[in-house]
């Protein structure tokens, strides 16, 4: 079954999980780094868990919406363009957002060095 199809599948509320390619800024960039830039770098996969409200037409284009919870302030949604997701499945799985790779630079010794790598958990880094 295609992406197209498992959207075409869901219901509101079910549980699910997101595989998207999110963007990403890189700031502090040397020119050296700007040469060895690889593939890998330009990746961000993301994971989204919550539970499905729909696929909604905007503006620009149509996205996945996904109630990933709420606080005293009201619910929290992320709303995924469908064109950037790579895979779509049911779960049953705690609602959360977990970045799958962190690409950060950061200064050492006054040198700025690449950081990327797996985090275990949602919070920021």
């Amino acid at each position: 079954m295609n992406k197209d199809d498992k959207l075409r599948s869901l219901r509101p509320g079910d549980l699910i999980e997101v595989l998207w390619g999110d963007a990403c800024l890189y700031e502090r960039v040397t020119d050296k780094m700007l040469r060895n830039l690889k593939p890998k770098h330009l990746d961000t996969p993301m994971r989204n868990v919550g539970r499905f409200i729909g696929v909604m037409e905007g503006k620009l284009m149509k996205y996945l919406v996904l109630w990933i919870g709420q606080d005293n302030r009201g619910h929290k949604i992320a709303v995924i363009p469908t064109s950037l997701i790579i895979e779509v499945k049911k779960t049953r799985r705690r609602v959360e957002k977990k970045p799958m790779i962190s690409h950060r630079f950061h200064r050492l010794h006054g040198v700025a060095v690449k950081i990327y790598g797996v985090k275990k958990s949602g919070e920021e880094g």
